[in-house]
């Protein structure tokens, strides 16, 4: 019976030491998405500039437009997030004032009053609540460690039963 509340303990341990850096993982693939957002639409506004043909929005053939014509390098038309298979698109004419964004984490672009143009999917709302949990539970790992070990050191010390005659 110890020995199972032991192994229970060290169960939660582990889970409260591991979970923040899973979290950590996804802020990366999110920041990676937004970079390739921002490079996607930098290499439009280059194309536009050298080119009286001008793209306008962000369709199939405009990646290998760009990349025949040395804008990109390879191929970011999909997220780093593997798990959503995000894909990008364009809102608005990117000639003006046009927005990429990503069908799973939005638009990196903010308006005025600091709402993302192109707000994220449900799913990815719903990993970012789960993260702010995970980073509650991760300011609260000290707590957690004490408690574990207060309770290791319960169950370790044997207890004295009195003897009924």
């Amino acid at each position: 019976m110890q020995k199972n509340k032991i192994i229970s303990l060290m169960f939660l341990f582990l889970f409260a030491v591991y979970t923040p850096l899973f979290a950590r993982r996804e802020v990366n693939r999110e920041k990676s998405c937004f970079s390739n957002q921002r490079l996607l639409l930098g290499a439009i506004e280059m194309y536009n500039m050298d080119n009286s043909e001008m793209l306008h929005d962000l369709n199939d053939n405009v990646q290998d437009i760009l990349i025949r014509g040395k804008y990109l390098k390879g191929d970011i038309l999909k997220c780093p997030e593997t798990s959503a298979n995000g894909k990008y698109y364009s809102q608005g004419d990117l000639c003006e004032d046009g927005v990429i964004y990503c069908d799973y984490h939005g638009s990196s672009e903010h308006d005025s009053k600091g709402n993302k143009i192109v707000p994220p999917s449900a799913e990815f709302q719903m990993r970012e609540r789960r993260k702010e949990f995970q980073q509650r539970m991760y300011d609260f790992i000290p707590f957690i460690l004490v408690i574990a070990v207060v309770a290791i050191i319960c169950v370790m010390i044997p207890s004295k039963k009195k003897k009924r005659y």
